[in-house]
């Protein structure tokens, strides 16, 4: 990614913002894969030569109504044709100038914001091509080095570390065509591996504030430092522009050509009228001119004016609301503010520009977090950021230089080979050990230290990762996810109002739908007397808090239980009984046939929970279990596959009355036990050479 000096990087564009980042790479993932197989013939682009980013912004805001909830401008255009679908499809019709600009502007422009978020992560190139890492995203089957394998990450998470490792911020070309680069993941693990755990606003505003620009200024050891002013440390350091150099007051012209407000004009006018109002007391610090500064800043503004010149925090002390400072408690409680010199112009612009880096900084973190703490290895849930398994990340930057590696520089060529296309590095499939340069012998003396730092041999490194992970998310469970609190968050799924509040309880980086999943398993946890592990049987990827993130890949079912003689599969949706016809039926079945097919002889019984179940539903769930089928991933035949349905309130009831998964599973079998398996498997045929005979 390249930025200009005195730019804050961005890891997803604040056209489109969302926090289920992982949710939409996939989406857009699979809208662009899709849209690629139905028009091969239609390269990336926009109307009249091409209706793939249309199709894109189409697409996006069905896939996702609870995210573009409002999007007036695409149902004008849409109405605006209305009877020419199929001569726009064909690229026939000839558009007005405002059809044109509507469509540019507010259709076509959003779909190359949100798919730059995918060329941003090295999953697209520019021209949206679908990169090898952004399909390992959508399909899974990702190939791990001998380290990778010994980590307890899903392949979701592996793929963000891997795309994160890469990832650098490079500055414009010089008057050599060489760019300096940063790291901000290797700046990340440098922070973690050496102070093990760092305050969170401290953390982001660290490693988002920090700009290949300013390599030579850093002190990496200084950074450390918790004690120190991380404002001060990253600020923005832009030339003063020349009329802020003058002492005379500034015009409104000149002010609003340097000091503007992105998303308001009126709050650019406020800013001046601040300015004016701060000038005149400056020049003249009297009680009048005290009074209007004080009045103007309270009058509605002080929160805009804490923002743009104080880095959030307050510009300047006025005593409580029930003790406002007099003049002359303001001029000594503030004596030592930058504000009050008599550099005053020289002085306002400069806090301006490092209020509004700064800002920037924290605003843009909020996705670098995210991805971070998706990676399985960023801890987030408490006040203070740490690794997953520290030990184990020492061990192996033990063996590779991050002082040397968080900066370095590039050559053009070097730049366009890392970034550049989509054989560029950046879009590669590239593992732990290919990142970090380690050859087979260092990467057996890194395990050999793993081993070591866990107290195990070299082949229980993995299994001793994720008995602790299974520790850890029963821990994480029991903690935040009670019985009481359990049910109480089960039974607001039943009210699709809720989804906002249940997302900020567990993670607002999930769907609901994939909230729900992980919490119809930790209902089975406790129904199954906590008997199960949790960590085994869910087909989520967990970011580093144990939180879910999305529904991993590879077309499993939601919930997978292995017991010693049998399985139980846990299929929860959120869909109603209309839509469960159409978008529960095939999968449902598809995954209790394929599991059945490769656990035999060991027995299956599905439950499919849902809010409320359709008549049908139940009823054809019912007769499945007397026919044979044949599982849709080999030519396995199985017959008996037991599915049954559960109300969402029904879960909730036996958690309450102690009602455990044996006595469960014991009265399904009695029941399914009644069906008939005797099929005649050539009743088809049967029937057939009747009617021909």
């Amino acid at each position: 990614m390249e930025i200009e000096k005195g730019h804050v990087f961005n890891l997803w564009d604040t056209n489109g913002r969302r926090n289920d980042i992982t949710n939409a790479i996939k989406i857009y993932l699979d809208i662009l894969s899709r849209i690629e197989e139905d028009y091969p013939d239609e390269p990336w682009g926009n109307y009249p030569n091409s209706l793939q980013q249309f199709r894109f912004y189409k697409e996006a805001i069905s896939e996702s109504p609870e995210v573009f909830q409002e999007h007036g401008k695409y149902d004008d255009f849409i109405n605006s044709i209305n009877g020419s679908e199929e001569s726009f499809n064909k690229k026939r019709l000839k558009l007005s100038t405002s059809q044109r600009d509507n469509l540019d502007k507010n259709i076509e422009a959003r779909a190359r914001h949100y798919t730059s978020n995918l060329v941003r992560l090295g999953l697209s190139d520019d021209d949206r091509n679908i990169s090898p890492t952004g399909n390992l995203f959508r399909k899974g089957g990702i190939t791990r080095d001998e380290i990778e394998k010994l980590l307890p990450l899903d392949d979701i998470n592996l793929i963000i570390l891997r795309q994160l490792l890469k990832f650098r911020v490079y500055t414009k070309k010089d008057e050599n065509g060489n760019r300096n680069f940063y790291s901000p993941c290797f700046m990340a693990f440098y922070l973690l591996t050496k102070a093990n755990a760092i305050d969170k606003d401290n953390f982001r505003c660290k490693i988002q504030g920090i700009s290949p620009y300013w390599k030579e200024q850093y002190d990496l050891e200084q950074l450390l430092d918790e004690s120190m002013d991380i404002h001060d440390f990253i600020k923005d350091g832009t030339n003063i522009p020349e009329c802020f150099q003058r002492h005379d007051k500034i015009n409104r012209q000149d002010f609003n050509t340097h000091i503007r407000n992105r998303k308001s004009s009126s709050v650019t006018a406020i800013y001046y009228d601040f300015y004016n109002a701060l000038y005149d007391y400056v020049e003249n610090p009297t009680e009048s001119t005290y009074s209007v500064l004080k009045a103007f800043f309270h009058n509605g503004n002080t929160s805009k004016l804490n923002k743009a010149f104080g880095y959030g925090q307050p510009v300047f002390k006025w005593g409580t609301s029930t003790a406002p400072y007099s003049f002359h408690q303001f001029q000594e409680e503030n004596s030592s503010s930058p504000l009050l010199t008599q550099d005053i112009n020289e002085v306002f612009y400069q806090h301006y520009s490092d209020s509004k880096f700064i800002d920037s900084a924290y605003e843009y973190s909020d996705t670098t977090i995210r991805l971070l703490n998706a990676t399985g290895v960023f801890k987030f849930g408490k006040p203070l950021v740490e690794l997953s398994y520290s030990e184990i990340w020492k061990s192996i930057f033990n063996h590779f230089s991050l002082i040397e590696n968080i900066f370095g520089t590039a050559t053009q060529a070097e730049y366009a080979a890392y970034e550049s296309g989509i054989s560029a590095y950046f879009c590669k499939e590239e593992s732990l050990c290919e990142i970090l340069r380690f050859d087979d012998e260092t990467t057996k003396q890194i395990i050999t230290e793993m081993s070591v730092a866990l107290g195990c041999d070299n082949f229980e490194i993995k299994d001793r990762l994720e008995e602790s992970n299974r520790h850890l998310l029963e821990q994480h469970i029991e903690t935040k996810y009670p019985i009481e609190r359990t049910i109480e968050l089960l039974k607001m799924f039943s009210d699709r109002n809720n989804d906002n509040q249940i997302k900020s309880i567990v993670n607002d980086s999930a769907t609901v739908p994939t909230i729900y999943e992980y919490m119809v398993a930790i209902a089975w946890y406790y129904i199954s007397e906590k008997s199960i592990s949790v960590y085994d049987s869910l087909n989520l990827t967990l970011n580093a808090d144990f939180e879910p993130e999305i529904h991993a890949a590879g077309g499993g079912g939601d919930i997978e239980v292995d017991y010693d003689d049998h399985m139980v599969l846990l299929e929860a949706t959120l869909m109603n009984p209309s839509a469960q016809k159409r978008g529960e039926w095939e999968p449902v079945l598809r995954h209790a046939t394929n599991l059945k097919t490769e656990i035999q002889p060991k027995s299956l019984v599905t439950l499919f929970v849902a809010d409320k179940l359709d008549f049908n539903t139940i009823n054809i769930w019912r007769a499945v279990a007397s026919v044979p089928l044949k599982a849709s991933n080999s030519e396995k035949q199985t017959d008996h596959v037991i599915i049954m349905p559960f109300t969402n309130e029904e879960l909730c009831n036996f958690i309450e009355k102690g009602i455990t998964d044996d006595s469960i599973i014991a009265a399904i079998n009695s029941s399914y036990d009644e069906i008939s398996t005797n099929f005649n498997d050539n009743w088809r045929q049967d029937i057939m050479s009747t009617i021909i005979n």
